[in-house]
């Protein structure tokens, strides 16, 4: 019988210069279940698995999205609670430490709100919901902060008025209540504007305008009702003899700094006009600097510093694949650095797993470029485990963009009719662990 396709899996610790047959096995999560479990469990049952195995059989993890997923996650919550604390910061220095407080108590509301919401809907919470939620911090607390700054105002006022509490906040409500819905809808529309994006980007992006809808409309909601009730609960009524509402002291120290330049004296104007001078000088450097000194990079999506890369090569429809095998070998050994062809600064390869004949596990990669579609027998389809991003100065760009030229190098010159392609890893969500079973004899594994 004919062989029409391989699966092998080679390593840098191995002393072989040749590849192992290997089964590939792929799991993937079913939806609304987390994946950090689900890899967790699965890693578990491996373990036990593999001692019922032959000593010769090994089973290998290279590939787990769910340890990504779990670091991830953790760094996208250091940032949030980061976000967080700026922006109280921020709040203390122009609204005092009891409005701040009070304004600052909608977002721990509103993110609650937002996940009862998500709980109810069954929408899954991930990286791309996290970072909707990292995007829209920073303006959900603006209708908090112009209801808290405005009920302050009028609280501090009540002794030249003579309202009570509940007066004075439901004045304060009707002033700017019309303006912070109307505010709050326009924000809602433009990221609405993003479900117009359509095909896998669309969907991809799809969590950004969901979430931050519901965490602006959660917000207005904290607006109308827990921050007047705070602002009452907050307010002493012992210092009724304070008319007017007091300025924190930046905002005092940023009225004096204006005032230098308000009046109408000659001294004045020269101020006002070097300091316009200089505001238009600097505001049109930082615009134009990292264009002209190449700073600026406008791209699609930030290259992430992923710790795979993946090798397709394609070859004359006349080759077999006992001819692609030893191909695939040559092209692991050079990535392995088992050849004397690369620089020890690029021996950044931990394994390569390699299909012949056939397509490679349908993780996130090879669904985005199509891969799915690489079952003929002159085709090669290779990932390429790095090591940890941690552990490497290089990033996996760099080390695409320098390895290419000597890859192709190395095997045109064997192989002159291949054609190569050497992938980065497309930013994606976290959904398979990715297993081999490799043989250390001669049992033949391959499927």
């Amino acid at each position: 019988m004919d062989i029409t396709s391989y699966y092998s899996f080679a390593e840098k610790e191995s002393s072989l210069s040749g590849s192992l047959n290997t089964v590939f096995i792929g799991v993937a999560k079913l939806k609304g279940t987390n994946s950090v479990v689900v890899v967790d469990s699965i890693l578990k049952k491996m373990e036990e698995i593999e001692k019922t195995l032959p000593k010769n059989i090994i089973i290998h993890t290279i590939q787990n999205e769910g340890e990504t997923a779990r670091e991830a996650t953790s760094e996208l919550m250091l940032h949030l609670f980061v976000s967080i604390a700026i922006v109280f910061i921020i709040l203390v220095i122009f609204l005092g430490i009891k409005d701040a407080l009070n304004a600052a108590f909608c977002i721990p509301m509103v993110l609650g709100i937002v996940f009862i919401v998500a709980l109810v809907l069954g929408l899954d919470i991930n990286r791309i919901t996290l970072f909707a939620l990292i995007l829209s911090l920073g303006i959900l607390v603006d209708d908090s902060i112009v209801m808290v700054e405005n009920n302050s105002r009028h609280l501090a006022m009540m002794a030249r008025t003579g309202r009570t509490k509940i007066e004075a906040i439901l004045d304060s409500v009707r002033e700017v209540g019309v303006s912070i819905v109307f505010s709050t809808i326009t924000r809602v529309m433009s990221f609405v504007a993003m479900f117009a994006v359509t095909g896998m980007m669309g969907d991809y992006m799809k969590p950004i305008p969901v979430f931050a809808s519901i965490a602006l409309t959660a917000s207005l909601f904290v607006a109308f009702s827990l921050n007047p009730f705070l602002a009452i609960s907050l307010h002493n009524d012992k210092k009724k003899g304070n008319h007017e509402h007091k300025e924190g002291k930046f905002l005092a120290w940023y009225g004096r700094f204006l005032g230098k330049y308000i009046n109408e004296s000659d001294a004045t104007v020269k101020k006002r006009t070097m300091l316009k001078l200089g505001f238009w000088i600097a505001l049109f450097a930082i615009l134009v600097a990292p264009i002209m000194l190449d700073i600026f990079k406008a791209r699609m999506l930030p290259k992430a510093d992923k710790n795979q890369v993946y090798l397709w090569i394609d070859a004359p429809r006349e080759m077999t694949a006992q001819d692609m095998k030893k191909i695939g070998e040559d092209a692991s050994n050079f990535l392995l650095c088992k050849t004397e062809k690369v620089s020890k600064e690029f021996c950044l390869t931990e394994s390569v797993s390699t299909s012949v004949g056939d397509r490679f596990l349908g993780d996130f990669a090879n669904l985005f470029r199509g891969g799915t579609n690489r079952t003929q027998e002159n085709q090669i389809s290779m990932r390429i485990n790095l090591e940890e991003s941690k552990f490497r100065d290089m990033k996996s760009e760099a080390y695409v963009i320098a390895i290419r030229p000597l890859l192709r190098a190395y095997l045109l010159q064997k192989y002159p009719d291949l054609k190569l392609r050497l992938l980065e890893d497309p930013p994606g969500p976290p959904t398979m662990a990715t297993f081999h079973i490799k043989a250390k004899g001669q049992e033949d594994l391959t499927s």
